[in-house]
């Protein structure tokens, strides 16, 4: 097995959902912080104004739906795949809750390159199947199960589930209006 960040990212984007992608799920944010903190910061620590400038590029892509962009992006820099905003939130975080409707044809491209990524939470432990159940995006919802079923057994730091949320829609997912995240 290749021990690299490149190589355990890999595998990752490699995986499909199921038993041992949960297994592998713990470790998930650790293999990908510690390769895109390499491939994304100098020597001191600081991200690097390239970096900072193709995650805007690559979550404002998201965001409008902008489905040839997103995939010419994505086959340059498949790593793109596992780059979260301030929030943690990945780009099928905000393609989850993007637009009137979820951008569906986004997630599905996501989905297609990464199934895994939909056990992937943000900061608040909230998958994409979260958020997307929260606003009542049933398309994407679908979607994102169908992709990952693994993804509904997943709770969030409030120990909710994707259908408590989607019940009780009591917990905001949408991008820009969270409030800093809470001790577990």
């Amino acid at each position: 097995m290749n021990e690299s960040p490149e190589g355990r990212l890999r595998l990752l984007i490699d995986a499909q959902c199921g038993p041992l992608s949960m297994v592998l799920n713990r470790d998930i944010m650790g293999i990908v912080d510690e390769y895109l903190f390499a491939e994304q910061h100098n020597e001191r620590g600081q991200e690097t104004e390239e970096s900072s400038q193709q995650k805007k590029r690559w979550f404002e892509a998201v965001m409008r739906g902008d489905k040839e962009l997103v995939s010419k992006m994505l086959s340059e820099d498949p790593s793109l795949l596992a780059v979260g905003d301030v929030f943690g939130d990945t780009a099928l975080h905000m393609a989850a809750v993007g637009g009137s409707s979820g951008h569906s044809s986004i997630v599905e491209l996501l989905l297609a390159a990464s199934p895994t990524l939909g056990l992937l939470g943000n900061i608040h432990g909230k998958t994409a199947l979260m958020c997307a159940a929260v606003r009542g995006e049933a398309r994407v919802t679908e979607m994102l199960i169908a992709a990952c079923p693994d993804s509904l057994d997943l709770v969030d730091r409030g120990h909710c589930t994707a259908l408590l949320l989607a019940s009780s829609q009591s917990n905001d997912c949408e991008h820009h209006s969270r409030s800093e995240p809470q001790e577990p």
